[in-house]
């Protein structure tokens, strides 16, 4: 690539800043002409160009690039001035922050869920007390009926690929009630860096240069099904991770399949007891204690299975993360996950009504 051509995409990065602090304060110009508009059209053609092939071209792609990348630097990138070597990180740069933002990226700007579905995130903490009694109801009586005793924990042996087409049904009624005009088949992968990523301390990732959704299949079992419904969700253009997570449980929700519903079910059951933990520590005990012995196994084998791949880079891929959600208006950064408990609560105390 010519110098000249390397100045002017290292020098568009600016004005693509701009552009974006701009859009971000119309989020209803985001929705209507990009969310619900031209996003539309990128996530069917990519849908085309990506689904049908078995593997996760994105993890493969990242993979080359990686490999590219390490051989540039051992290789050329000593041979380079400064003034090339800063020409060609600026317009690399500048193309990846212009596709990521075009391919997927503004979705972040969007209106938030709570506005478009008029839902409150306000709640007591009797109303999360109330929530978490209904959740823990729900998850012991599902439990029941998988396992037939309410010691043992849920397993299965659903691979991903078959999860994500049982969950068609509760995607097809989450379409009709919050529909967005995007339509997602079931092309959930397995991811090909799914030992990377568990090191890294992550559950799966929607690739936002290809639009594919992979899932990391080393998860306990019961994960599985949360764990692809938020993926799923994301490659709808829902990129707030509170949100992902809230209409992932409400996908799961409208399954009708009882290892989805359960897999649903104690992802919120455990979102609000660790708000509830936070708040009032005597209700929270108090919840603790009505949870089926085998529900707590299986949120133990996750803690297990967490701990069992900790490394000393674990916090810097974490820290690196909750950089990059804040940097794209999620202020909270990691713990934004937990913050889907507003939507959780507020939902289902009106489902319930």
């Amino acid at each position: 690539m010519r110098p000249r051509i390397k100045l002017f995409l290292t020098l568009s990065i600016i004005p693509q800043y701009l552009l974006l602090q701009f859009l971000r304060l119309h989020p209803d110009w985001i929705e209507n002409y990009y969310s619900r508009g031209l996003y539309t059209y990128l996530i069917a053609f990519q849908n085309r160009l990506f689904g049908s092939i078995p593997f996760s071209v994105g993890d493969l792609t990242y993979i080359i690039v990686v490999i590219w990348i390490l051989r540039w630097v051992l290789l050329k990138s000593w041979r380079s001035s400064l003034k090339h070597f800063i020409f060609n990180i600026g317009s690399t740069a500048a193309v990846i922050f212009f596709v990521f933002h075009l391919m997927w990226g503004l979705n972040y700007h969007r209106l938030p869920l709570a506005q478009q579905l008029s839902l409150s995130t306000n709640y007591t903490t009797e109303q999360l007390i109330e929530v978490t009694n209904m959740f823990i109801q729900k998850s012991n009586n599902l439990q029941i009926e998988i396992t037939k005793n309410d010691s043992l924990p849920v397993h299965h042996n659903l691979n991903i690929e078959i999860l994500s087409q049982d969950l068609n049904i509760g995607f097809d009624v989450l379409s009709r009630l919050h529909h967005n005009g995007v339509s997602v088949p079931p092309s959930t992968k397995v991811s090909l860096l799914s030992t990377p990523l568990t090191y890294m301390g992550f559950s799966g990732y929607l690739n936002p240069f290809t639009l594919e959704s992979q899932v990391n299949n080393l998860l306990p079992s019961y994960t599985l099904a949360s764990t692809i419904a938020h993926e799923r969700v994301h490659k709808m253009g829902y990129a707030a991770e509170n949100e992902a997570n809230f209409l992932g449980i409400l996908a799961c929700h409208y399954s009708d399949q009882e290892i989805l519903q359960y897999s649903g079910a104690i992802m919120a059951l455990r979102i609000c007891l660790n708000e509830l933990y936070k708040v009032d520590q005597v209700q929270y005990h108090s919840c603790l204690e009505k949870i089926n012995f085998g529900i707590l196994m299986n949120y133990n084998e996750s803690s297990l299975f967490w701990n069992s791949y900790q490394n000393p880079f674990e916090p810097l891929f974490k820290k690196s993360y909750n950089q990059y959600l804040k940097s794209n208006a999620q202020n909270s950064g990691i713990k934004s996950y937990n913050e889907a408990v507003g939507l959780i609560v507020n939902f289902f105390r009106t489902l319930k009504q």
